[in-house]
């Protein structure tokens, strides 16, 4: 699920800023087939809940943007599919120029 929220011309003529929220919701399941071997020790991936924030802004039309992110943003503990434990919280920077 994903919420943005975005404001134009705020600080300056032809200008951006924009705030988004992400949130991810992924259900408990087996690492393996469900049908082989002894439910009760089988491995799962848990019940996850991740929730990122982004806050970017823009002038003279996208050709200059600065953005700042924050990934787990309450810092819990995340798995891939193979459940291997994702990074904990981070933040990023990140500067673009549009290069025409």
């Amino acid at each position: 699920m994903k919420a943005t929220l975005s404001k134009r011309n705020l600080l300056q003529k032809e200008s951006r800023l924009r705030l988004s929220y992400y949130y991810q919701y992924v259900h408990w399941f087996f690492l393996t087939w469900e049908g082989y071997g002894s439910l009760k020790s089988k491995a799962t991936i848990p019940t996850q809940h991740a929730h990122n924030l982004a806050l970017s802004y823009s002038r003279k039309n996208k050709k200059y943007n600065i953005s700042l992110e924050c990934n787990n943003l309450t810092d819990r503990r995340l798995y891939d599919n193979y459940k291997l434990q994702k990074p904990g919280r981070s933040f990023f920077c990140k500067f673009r120029l549009f290069i025409n």
